[in-house]
């Protein structure tokens, strides 16, 4: 019904009542009374007692379209406003009893839901519309929020409508205000430095609340609105874009007739912040903290505004240039370095912040702060952390890049970083218990109790701050000393040390927080934590790194510091340009750290590829700052790099580039004199002018050196000497850059003084001059008597002339002693004395004073390098243990001596090699063990008592060591790396063992010649005791040649290795060592593989060639009684075992010579009778060791044929003991086959299979494929099985060139090709041929039937080239070859038939040449052409048509005739590599290539292409030089080719 004014005022009353002041409503009866409100603002009144949902969904259906009450109806504004404002709290209360099930229970009536919406479609009422799309909306969880936030826009959508009707009512806007905040923290997180209750949605109620207050005179509260305003005008952030179309409907129906839905112009709200902070300016004190905030905060806000629009406006013009436009960020980066590098000064608001900042150390003081005190002290120290710090950085670090600014004012920007964060970490060291004089834990207890006694939003600014110390702190320092001006502000040591004790303590507070929480975030909040642990760890290792620069180490190493920065340099990639840490600088300190040559050893513990690695991250870390920081490395910079690279490249590694370290210090020297400082300045020029000298003299030898160059060098090195020694004496100093702390520099001059000195000292030595090194050292003494370094040096110096000279006199020798007896009083804490003072002793015999003296040292220095080795001489290590693990505690890169104890420790009483390879690889990275020479006191490491060795035996010693851990680890590729390094190391002074063990390693790995040129190295310079074995290895490496060449088939010089194996173990050592006599043995035996015809002339009474091959391997039996007298007086474990192995080889020696006098008919009565005394002495290694599988093998070979079944017995029980022994396997198949059991022999072929790859088990199954033959009489499936046992022996051969297989495979494919087609037949009878050629003449010459079997097939291949050649054959002799050959297949006949063959062959006239070219029987010559038609793929007819042309190549036609020519030559090589490919890639295909005919096609085809009637055809050949190469190569006696060859000879 259409309401009226009491009506409407009746009704508001009842809902209020029942809804409002009375609970235990749901949340749909909120809804609906929703729609009922919404419907009442058009006028109607939808009565709500009924509780019928459709009623009212249908009086809201019948409402729409209808106009919204407005201040211009009938209805008075004070109850328009009291019904808007009926709607905003029913809103609210709406939203405190809404879950997510409520709206499932309103389905019901969804259809009559549906069609109102429909109907507000209809007509245009989107406002209605909107609610009642609330009622439809499916929460995607029960935690769905969006119906809250949809129900928080009505609210404050309503509190507008009704501010409308009364705008002086402040409830109105303080609702809105309220309803938006609540809002605004539901929808999105704010800033952490930005106050979460001042949103920018909040600006339109507060304005009208100030202009309330306002027009009421209420000045503080205009003040207090006044703030707020400004910081809400201050807000730039926004709210997240709905992913539903509904939230955006609720806004624009029910806010956006009222304020805003989106942020306004930026300039506009930053106007509006101005105006509100001026109303502000007279606030309280608790106010007036929050304006100063405000007030900074706007003046950042108004840059970042100006960087903003000259970002679109760059952006904007390059678009109208038609340039292709950078990316906004790209573009807002440019601007802001104009923007920020614009300003020479940033006073104002440096004061500014300054005042915030103090006021948060007085805050932090106050023990009684209300609510809002404290929310404004986190909102300061957000904003100073987050905030101003970044801002503070990046306009100092754009002034740097601009390079518009002077120096000074670029300076000065780095000044205000360090000046306004000094006074913090000032305040925490004078509010907190820290002091620099305690220990580190106790530093960083005292940081973390001051730290966690503050809110978190402080530590968070702290954190901030203290990244900035380091990078101000280097940033500045740079420009200090570059520039020669005085610091405003510097980070003293102290300072610096709580900047590191703050970060130290944040990183472990992070550790622990990413290990506790890691696994319950997701994987952006991982990557957060992770680069805030990088960040933290950067800037720590900055300020270690500085402060180590400085001389104050806090508890680390320098070992350790290095350590640190190879790990951090070796983790980044060769392409990362160092962008990560580009503003840390900590590239840059890392390479200071690691090099510091000026106060020590230069790249003290780097190798030479970590020191080139090092430098080159520094130049590299050094051009990314100027780039993006504007930083470019200084003068001083500069010249440290170039000094540290040519340290490197100089003297102090080996295998460094002389010609760059030259080139470097050169630079130095002309570099350096631009320097400010003249402390600086004098102190590179002499160290550059000495080191330059240096690198001149180690390039060349003081033989090659003239007088002249020798005295120059002198005269450089005394130059700097006594520049250094002046500017130490005028106590020179300076305080620049690294150098903070004057000391510093004088440690520099001490240690360079004492270098050059001692340098020069070893230069004069060297040239011969020791009076001049006498005369120098004694006059340091003279000068400083006091000075402990000087006695030190000339004692060093005395005793070194007392070691070298062998003619030294008492008083030259008690001279040293005097000296450094002297230097141990001057100055008792130093080691050096009391090392060398030993070294005395123990020189003259005195090892009680000696070992005192060594003690001594080692308590000063544990890492002492010479006290440390005479220590070792002299005590036991046991007892030195305490002492040795001190010494590689320290990280001294000379306590090689100790890691190598430790490594032999590990190694040999305990066992663990993996553990001794890392303190073997820390032993040689010590420079005592790596470059000795370059030490002062390297001389002195070896033991005095002993004749002086070459300075680098040890590290090749300590190689071999690490090798033999590689090898016993079973990592054979690291070890003979590593024994290599160690022989190369060693020179001319390398151990027999080394060779020794390198050469073991080498026979593992199969390369034989390597390991026995290394065995008889090792034998040139052996005691006994490695003599011994560097015999018994070559005689193994001997045999391990002979068993490479035999199966190479090299069988002569597989004989050759046998003879000098036996010629090393025929020693004395043979008689004394089981181990020869065995080996010997060995060497005997394996000449039964060989053929005959090798063993000619082997005695000179022996004239046949059987003869002299059974009696070489009979001198294997007494080789092995020798070995078996020897083995009874030899006791152990494995006693039987060893002697029932040398049973065994006994045994097999006999069963080989049986076999080959049982093969060549020599003597079958003496083989039967061995073959009887092998199984009598393989019965006697059976009773001995039963398990001995190899023994049963022998017995099983041995009754072969005389016992089968117990040669069947014995061959199971070998398998049963070792299932994987595969001879016993296929002997067993044999046997089987043997016996006509072919089922069970392919059975145990196939079990073969299973175990090793063998041409055993081919050569078996072809065996029994002969066999099944044997029972076929004639047709196809013989020829199938012939060829398939043929199939067999050439797949044999794949595996190994195994003797039986060639010689089956010959017999086999002859007999297969009775059976082919002519045009195969040729061909495999040719491949018989080649194969019985290879068994007879190079692998059995002395097998009879191998002997008849060739010569018959030979007479088959003259046959053959008479029919090619149209000769008719002999009839008579093809009948008889044909019997011949088929009955050679039949085992049983006789010898008789076997000596009628013979006498046959002998009277048989031979034929010149046997090779047969493999063309079709014709008894009609064809011609070439008509030949390449019957076979046009093959490559020998196409060279012969090319001979023809040529041939007939004259007159006129010649040019024709040769061009014809040289196709078919191109042809004919062509075919001629192809069918080369295919046998390559098919190794059982019969195609073969003469390499005579391919020779000459490659000549004919050079000659055709470059040389016509006698000379060249062109300057410039088409062919080049290989393929005539390659003809030579092939066929050497090819005359065509080396005419050829001869002319283009001339012609080059």
């Amino acid at each position: 019904m259409a309401a009226s004014v009491p009506s409407m005022k009746a009704y508001l009353e009842e809902i209020k009542k029942e809804f409002l002041d009375h609970e235990g409503k749901q949340f749909t009866d909120y809804i609906l009374c929703l729609i009922c409100l919404e419907v009442l603002q058009r006028g109607v009144i939808v009565p709500i007692t009924s509780h019928d949902p459709s009623k009212i969904v249908a009086a809201a259906r019948d409402a729409a379209g209808k106009t919204l009450l407005d201040q211009h109806s009938s209805i008075p504004k004070p109850v328009l406003a009291g019904s808007a404002v009926i709607a905003g709290r029913l809103a609210e209360a709406a939203c405190q009893f809404y879950q997510a099930n409520f709206l499932k229970d309103m389905g019901a009536f969804k259809k009559d839901v549906q069609s109102a919406i429909t109907r507000c479609g209809e007509v245009n009422e989107k406002r209605l519309a909107a609610i009642l799309q609330i009622v439809l909306y499916q929460p995607v969880s029960e935690n769905d929020a969006k119906v809250m936030q949809f129900l928080s826009v009505l609210a404050e959508g309503y509190y507008y409508r009704a501010a409308s009707f009364q705008p002086d009512a402040p409830p109105m806007w303080k609702r809105a205000w309220d309803v938006a905040v609540e809002r605004h923290k539901t929808e999105r997180r704010s800033d952490i430095w930005q106050n979460p209750e001042t949103p920018w949605e909040i600006v339109v109620p507060l304005e009208q609340l100030c202009r309330i207050a306002s027009s009421k005179g209420n000045e503080a509260r205009v003040t207090e609105l006044s703030l707020t305003l400004a910081e809400s005008a201050l807000d730039v952030s926004h709210a997240p874009e709905s992913n539903d179309s509904l939230g955006k409907l609720l806004r624009e129906q029910f806010i956006a007739p009222y304020r805003s839905i989106v942020p306004g112009d930026r300039s506009e709200a930053l106007q509006l912040a101005s105006d509100a902070l001026q109303k502000a300016a007279n606030a309280s004190a608790v106010e007036q903290f929050a304006w100063s905030v405000l007030d900074v905060r706007l003046q950042l806000e108004r840059e970042e505004n100006e960087i903003a629009e000259t970002a679109k406006i760059m952006h904007t013009k390059a678009v109208h240039r038609g340039e292709k436009p950078l990316t906004l960020e790209k573009y807002h980066m440019i601007a802001q370095q104009q923007v920020l590098g614009s300003t020479a000064s940033d006073d104002s608001i440096l004061k500014k912040a300054a005042h915030i900042r103090d006021k948060i150390f007085v805050a932090l003081l106050q023990t009684d702060k209300d609510e809002a005190s404290i929310l404004r002290f986190r909102q300061a120290c957000s904003f100073i952390g987050e905030n101003f710090c970044d801002r503070l950085t990046m306009r100092a670090k754009s002034i740097s890049i601009s390079k518009k600014m002077s120096n000074e004012v670029m300076l000065q920007a780095w000044q205000d970083v360090l000046g306004f964060i000094f006074p913090i970490f000032d305040f925490i060291r004078s509010q907190s218990t820290w002091s620099h004089t305690s220990k580190e834990i106790d530093r960083i207890a005292a940081v973390k109790l001051f730290l966690d006694s503050t809110i978190v939003e402080f530590k968070t600014m702290i954190e901030n701050i203290a990244y900035l110390c380091p990078l101000a702190e280097w940033m500045s320092q740079g420009m200090i000393s570059e520039n020669e001006v005085e610091s405003d502000y510097h980070f003293d040591r102290v300072m610096l040390v709580l900047v590191r004790d703050t970060l130290v303590f944040l990183h472990a507070e992070a550790t622990a927080d990413h290990i506790e929480k890691g696994e319950s975030v997701v994987a952006s909040s991982v990557g957060i934590k992770q680069r805030r642990l990088k960040k933290l760890e950067v800037n720590i290792a900055c300020s270690t790194n500085m402060l180590a620069l400085s001389g104050i180490f806090l508890g680390e190493t320098p070992r350790s510091l290095v350590d640190s920065a190879i790990n951090r340099i070796s983790s980044l990639p060769d392409d990362d340009t160092c962008m990560e840490l580009e503003g840390s600088g900590i590239l840059c300190l890392d390479f200071f750290i690691c090099w510091w040559g000026l106060q020590r050893r230069p790249w003290m513990f780097c190798t030479l590829p970590e020191s080139r690695t090092i430098t080159k991250r520094a130049r590299r870390a050094f051009n990314v700052l100027q780039e993006s920081w504007g930083r470019p490395s200084t003068l001083l910079e500069r010249c440290l790099l170039e000094l540290g690279e040519a340290d490197a490249e100089g003297i102090h590694f080996s295998g460094g580039l002389a010609v760059t370290a030259e080139a470097g210090y050169q630079r130095v020297q002309n570099e350096a004199r631009g320097l400010c400082n003249d402390t600086l300045k004098e102190l590179l020029v002499a160290v550059s002018t000495a080191g330059l000298a240096a690198v001149r003299i180690t390039q060349l030898s003081m033989a090659v050196l003239v007088a002249e160059r020798v005295a120059s060098f002198v005269q450089n090195f005394r130059e700097s000497l006594q520049l250094c020694m002046k500017l130490l004496k005028d106590g020179a100093s300076c305080k620049v850059h690294m150098w903070t702390n004057e000391n510093e520099v004088h440690k520099s001059l001490d240690y360079q003084v004492a270098a050059l000195r001692q340098f020069l000292a070893n230069v004069l030595i060297e040239s011969g001059d020791e009076a001049a090194a006498t005369e120098l050292l004694e006059a340091a003494v003279q000068d400083a008597p006091n000075d402990a370094s000087a006695a030190t040096a000339l004692g060093t110096f005395r005793l070194r002339i007392m070691l070298v000279s062998k003619d030294s006199s008492a008083t030259e020798t008690k001279i040293a002693h005097v000296q450094l007896m002297k230097a141990a009083r001057l100055d008792s804490s130093k080691s050096d004395p009391f090392a060398l003072l030993g070294y005395w002793y123990e020189t003259h015999g005195d090892k009680q004073r000696a070992l005192r003296c060594y003690t001594k040292a080692a308590l000063l220095d544990p890492s002492q390098p010479v006290a440390g080795r005479g220590l070792l001489r002299l005590a036991q290590a046991d007892s030195l243990l305490s002492s040795i693990e001190e010494a590689v505690n320290t990280g001294s890169p000379l306590s090689g001596w100790a890691w190598r104890v430790i490594a032999t420790r590990k190694a040999q009483d305990e066992g663990k090699d993996d553990l001794a390879i890392l303190s073997y690889l820390n032993c040689l990275r010590c420079r005592d063990v790596d470059c000795p020479q370059n030490e002062p006191h390297g001389m002195f490491y070896s033991d005095p008592t002993k004749p002086c060795c070459a300075p680098s035996i040890e590290k090749s010693v300590i190689l071999g060591e690490l090798a033999n851990c590689y090898r016993r680890l079973g990592r054979f590729t690291a070890s003979i790396r590593t024994f290599r390094v160690a022989i190369e190391e060693g020179g001319e002074h390398v151990l027999p063992s080394i060779y020794c063990g390198c050469g073991q390693v080498e026979l593992e790995l199969g390369l034989y010649a390597d390991a026995n040129s290394n065995f008889q190295k090792a034998a040139q310079g052996a005691d006994s005791t490695e003599l011994a074995w560097a015999m018994y290895g070559q005689g193994v490496s001997f045999l391990a040649l002979a068993q490479r060449d035999f199966h190479q088939e090299k069988f002569g010089s597989a004989f050759t290795m046998l003879k000098q194996g036996i010629e090393s173990c025929g020693t004395p050592f043979q008689h004394l060592s089981m181990s020869f006599s065995k080996l010997l043995g060995d060497l005997y035996t394996f000449g039964a593989s060989l053929p005959s015809d090798v063993f000619v002339g082997f005695e000179e009474e022996k004239h046949d060639e059987t003869e002299c091959k059974l009696a070489f391997v009979a001198k294997g039996e007494a080789a092995f009684l020798q070995a078996i007298e020897t083995h009874t007086n030899w006791e152990g474990e494995d006693k039987a075992l060893l002697e029932a192995s040398l049973l065994s080889d006994l045994a097999t020696n006999k069963l080989l010579r049986a076999q080959i006098l049982i093969s060549t008919s020599y003597d079958i009565e003496k083989g039967k009778q061995l073959f009887e005394e092998a199984a009598e002495v393989f019965r006697q290694a059976i009773g001995i060791y039963p398990q001995n599988p190899a023994a049963w093998c022998g017995l099983g070979s041995s009754v072969f044929n005389s016992d089968p079944l117990l040669a069947q017995h014995a061959f199971c029980q070998s398998i049963d003991l070792e299932n994987q022994f595969q001879d016993a396997y296929a002997n067993l198949s044999f046997l089987y086959t043997e016996n006509g059991a072919l089922s069970q022999s392919a059975n145990v072929s196939n079990a073969l299979t299973q175990v090793a790859d063998t041409p055993m088990m081919w050569i078996n199954r072809a065996l029994i494929l002969e066999r099944e033959v044997a029972t076929e009489s004639s047709g196809s499936e013989l020829e199938r099985k012939l060829s398939q046992a043929a199939d067999a022996y050439m797949a044999s051969l794949q595996v190994e060139r195994n003797a039986r297989a060639i010689c089956g495979a010959a017999v086999t494919k002859r007999a297969s090709s009775n059976g082919s087609r002519d045009n195969n037949k040729v061909e495999i009878r040719y491949d018989s041929f080649c194969l019985s050629a290879e068994y007879h003449k190079g692998i059995r010459s002395d097998d009879t039937r191998a002997a008849l079997l060739h010569q018959l097939l030979s007479w088959e291949m003259d046959e053959q080239k008479r029919c090619v050649q149209g000769e008719n054959p002999s009839t008579s002799h093809s009948n008889q070859i044909e019997a011949s050959i088929d009955k050679l297949g039949n085992e049983a006949f006789s010898r008789d038939y076997i000596k009628s063959i013979e006498s046959f062959i002998k009277e048989r006239p031979t034929v010149e040449g046997n090779v047969v070219a493999c063309h079709h029987p014709n008894h009609t010559e064809l011609s070439s052409s008509r030949k390449i038609i019957h076979n046009p793929t093959k490559g020998e007819m196409w060279l012969a048509l090319a001979e023809k042309l040529i041939s007939d190549s004259h007159g006129d036609n010649r040019r024709d005739h040769l061009d014809a020519a040289l196709t078919a030559t191109d042809r004919a090589v062509y075919m001629m590599r192809s069918q080369l490919a295919r046998s390559v890639d098919s190794p059982l295909s019969s195609t073969r290539v003469n390499a005579k005919d391919l020779s000459g096609a490659l000549a004919l085809k050079y000659w055709l292409e470059n040389i016509f009637d006698g000379f060249s055809a062109s300057k410039s050949p088409r062919s080049n030089n290989e393929a005539l190469q390659m003809s030579l190569m092939m066929y050497p006696n090819n005359i065509t080719g080396r005419e050829a060859f001869k002319l283009q000879s001339i012609e080059t």
